[in-house]
């Protein structure tokens, strides 16, 4: 296998194309028994042959789900080229080289037309890249050419941990690779942006503001809950509280930031019949989140997007935008978000709206 570079410059920017020429033009074998013995005959790191055999029986199997065969009867006829096993091995090294552990990918763009392949003449993308990019976040280009090659979806779908907006990182350095077709809506680069990740749990220091109260009416105290929240305050509510004589009355917490701390207490004082507040500094720690909306059927709903250090993802709806829709669809705010969260994960749920009532 013969690797060259050359570095061109792509709609103003300078990028490197990677080229891969195979000193024996032969096929490779194209039954997958076969396929796999040679890759077992190479020398791989055993964590290299893993992902190598997991991209190459992702190939095989959604080959064979296309022609409705099975895995053992496939032919990679447009597969076969040594060229193809150069690519996988050689993002794969790539990537060990880099020392990158986990890898994140955004939507793919898919192309449109037709390409000329053993079977005929067959659409764009290529059934088999369809099939392996299931459940894969995707989008439509005007580009007629082909975008996703099997081989490339494969690649993503093996080593990406996940699909969309990039994750908080500390920024090192960027790559760009220069494709060889000239796309007409965009430049054909592919970037790499390579960094540490940014903790997953994050400190700062916050200020609790504390009274209490005996002689203050239920709404007002709402009231001002809800007046704290709006004006910035990180969270604010009530505890019960034995006062003076024995007096039952509650306790005000809201949590703020050290800069709002002046102006949140004389939101207190102005709007309660508390003659003094305490403050109390301290520290809190918090996961790193996103905001994204999600499309419903009924409407947009923002989603708080959290990992934890182990690595799951926790996915919060806003309750205004679900208590907004429910007032409008009927349908319990429980059930919007269990619908509001599957649409996040790309599950598909079939939730009928109540009927509103109309009044006589």
């Amino acid at each position: 296998m013969i690797l060259r570079t050359e570095r061109v410059t792509v709609s103003g920017l300078s990028a490197l194309r990677v080229r891969l020429f195979a000193e024996d033009s032969g096929a490779l074998p194209p039954r997958f028994s076969e396929f796999m013995a040679l890759l077992d005959r190479l020398e791989l790191k055993a964590e290299l042959r893993e992902k190598a055999r997991k991209i190459f029986e992702l190939i095989f199997s959604a080959e064979a789900w296309v022609h409705g065969k099975d895995p053992s009867e496939v032919n990679l006829h447009e597969l076969s080229a040594y060229d193809t096993l150069g690519d996988v091995l050689g993002v794969l090294y790539g990537l060990h080289h880099l020392g990158i552990s986990e890898l994140y990918a955004s939507p793919l763009p898919l192309g449109s037309g037709l390409l000329e392949t053993a079977h005929g003449r067959l659409p764009h993308p290529a059934p088999a890249a369809v099939e392996i990019l299931r459940g894969v976040p995707v989008y439509g280009v005007p580009e007629e050419v082909e975008t996703v090659t099997p081989t490339g979806a494969a690649l993503v779908r093996v080593l990406a941990r996940d699909f969309g907006p990039m994750p908080p990182l500390r920024l090192e350095t960027v790559g760009l690779g220069a494709g060889t077709f000239t796309l007409k809506t965009r430049p054909n680069i592919l970037r790499l942006f390579v960094g540490a990740p940014e903790p997953a749990i994050s400190s700062e220091e916050v200020v609790e503001i504390l009274c209490d109260l005996d002689d203050e009416s239920p709404e007002v105290l709402a009231r001002v809950a809800e007046r704290l929240l709006s004006e910035g305050a990180l969270d604010a509510g009530f505890l019960p509280r034995t006062m003076k004589r024995g007096r039952p009355g509650v306790r005000l917490e809201a949590l703020v930031r050290p800069e709002d701390v002046e102006r949140l207490s004389a939101l207190i004082l102005e709007e309660t019949s508390t003659l003094g507040v305490r403050l109390r500094r301290t520290e809190r720690r918090v996961l790193s989140r996103r905001v994204e909306t999600v499309e419903t059927p009924y409407g947009p709903v923002r989603v708080k997007v959290a990992r934890t250090p182990s690595g799951a993802e926790k996915i919060k709806p806003e309750y205004r935008d679900l208590a907004r829709l429910s007032e409008k669809t009927g349908i319990p705010l429980r059930r919007l978000s269990e619908e509001v969260k599957a649409t996040f994960k790309g599950v598909k749920m079939e939730i009928s709206p109540v009927k509103e009532q109309q009044n006589e």
